[in-house]
Parts: C-alpha cells; sequence; structure tokens
C-alpha cells in the first residue's frame, strides 16, 4: 500500500502539468480546432494601424470560380495610405498562398486614401471602390474612386472618381465609406455617404454603372431629417436592392434602417427601422441565404449593462424577426461581419474588448476577436469561439463560392499583421 501512495501522487502531478498546459494554450493553437472543423491561417501582409480592414459592411474578401481569395485592405506607401489587393492562390486541399500584394489606387500626389470595398463579377472581374483626395493638398475633399482588374488583379485600371458631389456652401466635399455590389446581370451598383451643395449632413448616395467606366450621376436615396452613415448595399434573388444605413429616430438614438428599390435603383422607399431600440444602434453587416432570405447584425447599446452586444436579426421578403443577442458578454461587443457559405451556415465575427472605446465613437485600441455560426435554419448559434486575442476587425465572407468559410482579420505582435483564415468543414 505504502508503494502506490508515491505512484498515486505522481500520477496526480502529471494530469495536473497536462491540464495546464491545455487551459494555457496560445489562441493559434485554440483555433485550430473550431466546433469540429479546422482552420488554417496564412499571413497576408503587414499595415500600420488596426484599421486596415475596417470597417463593418464594407467588403474585404471574395473569392472567384477556382476558389482564389482576393482582399482588399489599406497601409501606408511613402507615408500615405493606399488601396491594395492581395491575391491568395488556392493551393489544394483547401491551402492558399499569397502571390501577389498589388497597389490599386496609385494616387501619385501623396494623398490619403481609405476603405475599400471588392466585389467580383460572373465573369471573374474584380472591382474596388474606396474614398480618398486626389492630392494632399485638399486632404478633405475625399471623392469616391473605383478601379477593376480584368485578369484576376495582375493589372489594374487607372483610378477614377465615379460622380462628383459638390460640397455644401463651398464646404470639403466629404465623401466616405463607399459599398460596392455586382448585380445579377454584372451591373455595378455603389453606395456611399456625404453632403452635398443642398445638404449639410451626410445623405446616402447611389450611383451606378454597366462597364466601370461611366457611371450615373449619383443621386440621395431618400432624404431624412439627421444623418445618414455607413451604407451597405445588396440584391435579393428576385433582383430588389437592399440599402441600410444608420441614423437617428425621434429619440435621437441612431438606429438601423433599410431602404428598396426594385427598378435598378430608379426609385427607392422610404427609411423603414429594423433595430427599433432604445438604445444607440450602428455598424451593421448583412447577407443572403439560398432561401432568400436576408440576415442582419449589428452593434446595439444594452440600457440595463450599459455595455454593447451584437444583435441579429432575419428577414424573409415580408417581416423582419424580433432582434436577438447572439452571444451575451458583460463586454463591450464592436464591429460585426455576418457571411455565408454554401452549405447556409452563417458565420458572424466581431471584436470584443473591456474598453469603452470611445463608445458611441466606437475607437478600440485593443481586444478580442471572435466568431458564432449556425445553420440558417437552426434556433441558436453556436457557443463563442475565439479567432485571435490582440485582434481587430475581423471579416467573413458573404459570397463564398464554397463550402468552406473564410476569415480576414488583424493582429498585433511586432507589428499588424493581416491574417487570413480557412474553416474546413
Amino acid at each position: 500500500m505504502l508503494k502506490i501512495i508515491p505512484i498515486l501522487i505522481i500520477i496526480i502531478f502529471v494530469v495536473m502539468f497536462i491540464s495546464f498546459k491545455t487551459t494555457n494554450q496560445k489562441p493559434e493553437e485554440v483555433i485550430n480546432k473550431v466546433e469540429n472543423s479546422t482552420i488554417k491561417k496564412v499571413l497576408v501582409d503587414t499595415s500600420e494601424d488596426n484599421k486596415a480592414l475596417g470597417f463593418s459592411g464594407q467588403k474585404k474578401l471574395v473569392s472567384d470560380s477556382k476558389g482564389n481569395i482576393f482582399v482588399a485592405y489599406r497601409k501606408k506607401t511613402n507615408n500615405y495610405y493606399e488601396i491594395f489587393v492581395a491575391k491568395l492562390k488556392k493551393d489544394g486541399n483547401s491551402s492558399h498562398q499569397v502571390v501577389f500584394k498589388k497597389n490599386v489606387s496609385n494616387i501619385s500626389n501623396k494623398a490619403n486614401q481609405r476603405v475599400p470595398s471588392i466585389a467580383i463579377d460572373s465573369k471573374d472581374n474584380l472591382h474596388v471602390v474606396w474614398y480618398g483626395a486626389d492630392s494632399n493638398n485638399t486632404d478633405g475633399d475625399r471623392e469616391i474612386k473605383y478601379s477593376n482588374s480584368k485578369d484576376g488583379g495582375n493589372s489594374w485600371s487607372k483610378a477614377i472618381n465615379i460622380s462628383f458631389v459638390e460640397g455644401f456652401g463651398g464646404e470639403i466635399l466629404w465623401q466616405e465609406h463607399p459599398d460596392i455590389l455586382v448585380g445579377k446581370d454584372d451591373s455595378l451598383f455603389v453606395v456611399w455617404e456625404g453632403k452635398d451643395k443642398e445638404s449639410s449632413i451626410q445623405l446616402i448616395k447611389f450611383s451606378k454603372s454597366k462597364d466601370g467606366s461611366n457611371w450615373t450621376k449619383w443621386k440621395d436615396i431618400k432624404v431624412a431629417p439627421n444623418s445618414e452613415s455607413r451604407p451597405t448595399i445588396i440584391q435579393d434573388k428576385s433582383g430588389i436592392i437592399y440599402v441600410f444605413m444608420y441614423s437617428k429616430n425621434d429619440l435621437n438614438n441612431s438606429q438601423i434602417w433599410y431602404s428598396i428599390s426594385q427598378d435598378s435603383g430608379e426609385n427607392w422607399s422610404d427609411w423603414k427601422n429594423i433595430s427599433n431600440s432604445s438604445g444607440d444602434s450602428r455598424h451593421l453587416s448583412a447577407t443572403l441565404d439560398s432561401q432568400n432570405n436576408i440576415h442582419l447584425v449589428w452593434r446595439e447599446l444594452n440600457q440595463s449593462s450599459g455595455k454593447t452586444q451584437i444583435a441579429y436579426s432575419k428577414f424573409n421578403g415580408t417581416i423582419w424577426s424580433k432582434s436577438e443577442i447572439i452571444s451575451q458578454s458583460n463586454t463591450f461587443q464592436f464591429f460585426p461581419h455576418i457571411g455565408i457559405n454554401l452549405d447556409d451556415t452563417l458565420f458572424i465575427s466581431w471584436l470584443e474588448t473591456a474598453n469603452k472605446s470611445d463608445f458611441p465613437g466606437d475607437d478600440p485600441a485593443e481586444g478580442n476577436s471572435y466568431l458564432v455560426l449556425k445553420k440558417v435554419n437552426d434556433s441558436s448559434f453556436s457557443k463563442k469561439l475565439l479567432i485571435d486575442s490582440d485582434s481587430f476587425f475581423p471579416n467573413v465572407i458573404s459570397d463564398s463560392r464554397s463550402k468552406s468559410s473564410f476569415i480576414l482579420y488583424s493582429t498585433k505582435e511586432a507589428e499588424l499583421l493581416i491574417m487570413f483564415g480557412v474553416i474546413d468543414p
């Protein structure tokens, strides 16, 4: 009996050691298993700030018909921000390798370019929009710019300003945060926020093109009494175009609104409130499933806790479901992004931090990236899953042509890294 006791003590210490190592794994090791799936991560590029992949709504990640991935982001060149697109070539077994990183803006007058949105058409042509000035002498005069590639991202057309907007009362132009959509017939639709000659507040503007060279004169979708911000645009299978944004209501709370067009953007419905919340609601992302349902997420203030949370609602073409919180937390949750794969599995990512981060301005300088997922017809989301610690602005693909799902985020290490991951089923 006395001989057995030392052996038992040794076994207990071994078990405790193994348990300690398991519970103290690095995030890079933890993420290798996500809901019985594996994730393979690739370093895309480095950048200088945590907003390289910001913000919610703008599309940063597309895949072509061969399974290649294209990533849009910003980084500095000669001390000024430019817009870059990286190509990750599919290398079999869902592996991807970075084959190039191209500066697609190439604005030669040392003017900052910001917040790209990328889309891909049925012929695998790439389309990117962003906002920026034409000269560093007028850095505030930001216009909406566009470039395309018809050879898989190897070369890009010269950047153009798609639709000039005259500033209010001689003020700076200040057009920002565009989002691009390739429509059912490969038509191009772009929405953004900005002032104009008739409006001292920022309104959601719209322009479209058949070829990327000739764009219609901008129009305000619907004038509202308060400033309108951060639009997102999608189209359902019947051809109806939906534009989402946030703006204040009569109680002076920012809310999530939407407008629809049934004639390719010629006419738009009045803005309708989706969130209907007593708390500040902003920063949205939307996707469409195979059954023509729209899935929407946004950041919303919980009045009781004083913390922000990620809300979700589903639209069946007639009504929006009652919003639900996807993952309870006693911290602040910011900048959600929603995507879907060919199996109709929803993936929702966001940034989470204990820091108030200038709420409601939402400017986090620290945090972790998380993920939940579920089949579109399931009743609940998965448990919250860590993507990576010290990471920012996670994005999930919203036009995947694969059963895999793709994640993009930036993370703090010796320098800011832009990471790409594949979750295999």
